[in-house]
């Protein structure tokens, strides 16, 4: 792309409220841990994403652990270090113009500890430049369309992405989704209670009450305590997908390869 082309994108797309572009911006999939993304070139923000040319260097943004960090670009490591605040640099011109994902994993012997989900960068060094049209168009589509094909869901269901309303994200090693996207894709029934102050998960005959920020939940009436609470965030309450599930007698694993949780629910 010219010089002359990539400020009229620039421009296009200010213009319809992406958002101001700058050398620096910083990218989460909805995880506390995010990447800070710097470039000599313009960066165009992309809500969850971001638009990206020529030579760029990322980090971690948020609270990281001490533990190995692993820059993982297109499900490929690229670069594996346990320095305290890693950098990684990345030439855009050595990859296909168009979209590729990028993540950040912290493990600890084979266990992770943190990840920023997968963020989906746009190159665009040369011929990308249908994003930016689209932008100048006008559509007021354009950002609903963008995240919606760019994010590939951390949860998968019997192989298959599941649909989530909102998107998943890693805290305290834990994977955290909607109370209402799980239950929509296990099966089973919600009440909720009095001003939300609790949940009840009606499934295959037990109840399951849910008290969001409480490492109390009760099983068919029997307290019990989780070592993840669920957590109330925006006016929705998400809770961690492992823990909840195996109250059900269904086992979830975690892909490393591809940073997504497995969720089997076939007998």
């Amino acid at each position: 792309m010219q010089k002359g082309m990539l400020s009229t994108a620039i421009i296009a797309l200010i213009a319809v409220g992406v958002g101001a572009c700058a050398n620096t911006t910083t990218v989460s999939a909805g995880s506390e841990l995010g990447v800070v993304i710097n470039a000599a070139a313009p960066i165009v923000p992309l809500g969850t994403a971001a638009a990206v040319r020529g030579q760029i260097t990322l980090e971690p943004a948020g609270p990281a652990p001490q533990a190995m960090a692993s820059f993982v670009l297109n499900d490929g490591v690229k670069m594996v270090t346990d320095t305290a605040r890693p950098q990684f640099n990345l030439d855009t011109v050595q990859l296909d113009d168009g979209l590729h994902h990028l993540r950040i994993d912290y493990t600890d012997g084979g266990v992770l500890l943190a990840s920023t989900g997968s963020i989906p960068l746009y190159v665009f060094n040369n011929s990308q430049q249908a994003l930016f049209a689209q932008a100048a168009a006008g559509k007021p589509d354009f950002l609903k369309v963008q995240r919606k094909s760019l994010l590939r869901e951390i949860v998968w269901f019997d192989g298959r992405e599941g649909d989530l309303e909102k998107h998943g994200f890693i805290r305290g090693g834990r994977v955290y989704i909607t109370l209402t996207d799980l239950i929509r894709h296990i099966g089973g029934g919600i009440v909720w209670g009095p001003s939300h102050r609790y949940i009840e998960i009606h499934r295959n005959n037990m109840v399951v009450r849910v008290v969001p920020d409480s490492s109390t939940i009760y099983v068919d009436g029997r307290k019990q305590r989780v070592d993840r609470p669920a957590l109330r965030i925006d006016g929705r309450t998400y809770v961690a997908v492992r823990p909840m599930c195996e109250l059900f007698g269904i086992g979830v694993d975690w892909n490393y390869r591809t940073n997504r949780a497995m969720v089997g629910l076939a007998p």
